[in-house]
């Protein structure tokens, strides 16, 4: 049960950066992004997007699509974050429903 409540609130975790990211991008009609392992700063209990990736981005300034069958990025590389997200999700959909199979 331990494995299934810490990939329960991952899961939980990505949907929320999800619902983020799709309300960033119905208010300002540009699709976020952001770089792969780069940490996020909390305040107050609240996630933060990271806002510094748009300015100081080093290495690859292009922003990779992800679909549902593409491999986990490696870390540095710089994403649209709702296609990674929604990616993200998928996989954890999967351990999920494997975990409570168990």
């Amino acid at each position: 049960i331990p494995d299934l409540e810490k990939a329960v609130a991952r899961r939980l975790r990505v949907v929320r950066r999800l619902e983020k990211c799709i309300a960033s991008f119905h208010s300002s009609n540009r699709r976020p992004e952001h770089v792969v392992g780069r940490s996020r700063l909390s305040l107050f209990g609240v996630v933060c997007s990271p806002i510094w990736v748009n300015t100081l981005c080093s290495g690859d300034a292009t922003t990779h699509m992800i679909g549902e069958d593409d491999p986990i990025p490696a870390k540095g590389t710089r994403v649209d974050s709702i296609s990674y997200y929604t990616r993200e999700l998928v996989e954890c959909n999967k351990v999920v429903a494997a975990l409570q199979k168990k």
